[in-house]
């Protein structure tokens, strides 16, 4: 008799558990071939240098797809083509939503050699090449020896300059100066030369003391704006003291 009632437990077991995987397997069936679950809309959030209609162009491979179909890698790996776009976070809205939630590299500065122009983040990754200045005209020009690799790294003919190009970025943006600044010449071999977008000329000694003499900028042309002086050469290439030479 026990014997008997253990072969029938097991027997409904086996029952209860066959009958889940068939159940499962009708229902996957079901998700990835119904039309109800065919992606209609991809919702883009977190972007502002990419377009939403550039992104929904790049994914639409994802359109009128099934939703579970759609590998959120295959979706990363096609958004991670675009240099603007640094991370990628892919949210699945049933029944039909794809929500993209992007973040973006943001452009830091413009470089500019013999005619070639392009546009690099904080880090000195490669954004895309530019052709009109015009429309970049709230970026520091940057004029420096540069170039880009098969891979679209952005490399320095003068190592050094690369160096001290990103760290002159920071300590700008470190010293609430960066938004008053124009161009940044690093063709020099010895100091820096920068054009503030009042045409006021700036020079830097390009040593140590990078840091303390930017900090120092804000300050000297906050007070030839209250005087309305423009252009001139602000001299900082001394350790001690600034001198500005009016033109």
């Amino acid at each position: 008799m026990r014997k008997t009632k253990r072969k029938r437990i097991n027997q409904n077991k086996v029952t209860v558990i066959l009958s889940f995987l068939f159940m499962l397997t009708v229902g996957s069936c079901i998700l990835l071939s119904s039309s109800i679950f065919k992606v209609k809309q991809i919702d883009v959030k977190g972007n502002k240098e990419c377009t939403k209609q550039e992104i929904i162009n790049d994914l639409g491979f994802c359109l009128d797809k099934n939703i579970f179909r759609n590998k959120t890698g295959d979706i990363k790996d096609k958004l991670m083509e675009n240099s603007y776009i640094d991370k990628v976070e892919i949210t699945r809205k049933l029944p039909d939503k794809l929500i993209v939630n992007i973040k973006e590299r943001k452009p830091i500065a413009l470089l500019r050699n013999n005619g070639k122009n392009c546009l690099i983040d904080d880090k000195g990754n490669f954004l895309k090449k530019v052709v009109d200045l015009d429309e970049n005209k709230d970026k520091v020009v940057v004029d420096v020896d540069y170039y880009i690799n098969k891979e679209k790294k952005i490399g320095f003919k003068n190592e050094h300059h690369g160096k001290r190009l990103f760290y002159l970025l920071e300590c700008l943006k470190k010293s609430n100066v960066y938004k008053q600044i124009d161009k940044v010449d690093l063709m020099e071999k010895e100091d820096i030369l920068i054009v503030s977008r009042n045409k006021v000329k700036i020079l830097l000694s390009d040593n140590d003391r990078l840091d303390y003499n930017v900090s120092r900028l804000n300050s000297i042309l906050v007070d030839l704006q209250n005087k309305n002086i423009s252009n001139g050469t602000i001299n900082l290439s001394y350790d001690k003291c600034a001198i500005y030479t009016p033109e």
